[in-house]
């Protein structure tokens, strides 16, 4: 990260900063920020907390970083927009895609209180539009990550009917298309 970002600022051009300060967005979304690189990353951070406020993503090479950057704050208010417009079918999927990026932030408390919510709804049947296995592999993921093997293999054996499920619909919309 350090000779890329020092390699940019050498070379100068608009363009190449605007991919660095992608890759350092993305870079600091998925492995945290690290302090050295705060001054480089401040900017493009505030850029990408300003469009989530507003709606706007900036048309340029820096969108990518800020949408990555900015994940968890985008699902969390998906999550909490499908919670409170009753959009039971695609809650568990979000919800699962919501504990995923907050186990990769390190946050696994929460993570695992927001996978277990989601194998839950599925479990109790909640009519799904999108895959379960999400939020059972989500599930999964954390488990794993805070040292529970044996649970995390059994959240996977729970999530394997929803999968067959998925993938026999499939096979069988093909199989009538052909």
């Amino acid at each position: 990260v350090d000779r890329g970002a020092t390699m940019a600022t050498l070379i100068g051009s608009p363009g190449t900063l605007q991919l660095a300060s992608m890759i350092l967005l993305c870079w600091c979304a998925y492995y945290g920020e690290p302090k050295k690189h705060g001054l480089l990353a401040s900017e493009r951070r505030d850029t990408a907390k300003a469009a989530l406020a507003s709606g706007w993503i900036p048309h340029d090479r820096i969108s990518l970083g800020s949408l990555f950057y900015q994940a968890e704050a985008l699902l969390r208010l998906s999550v909490r927009g499908y919670e409170a417009t009753k959009m039971y079918d695609v809650l568990p999927a979000a919800k699962g895609f919501l504990a995923h990026a907050l186990r990769r932030l390190g946050n696994h408390e929460e993570a695992l209180r927001i996978a277990a919510e989601a194998t839950v709804a599925c479990r109790e049947g909640l009519p799904s539009l999108l895959s379960e296995s999400i939020a059972f592999a989500a599930y999964a993921e954390v488990l794993l990550a805070t040292g529970h093997r044996e649970k995390a293999c059994e959240a996977l054996r729970q999530g394997l009917p929803y999968v067959e499920r998925r993938v026999a619909t499939v096979a069988e919309k093909y199989q009538k298309a052909f």
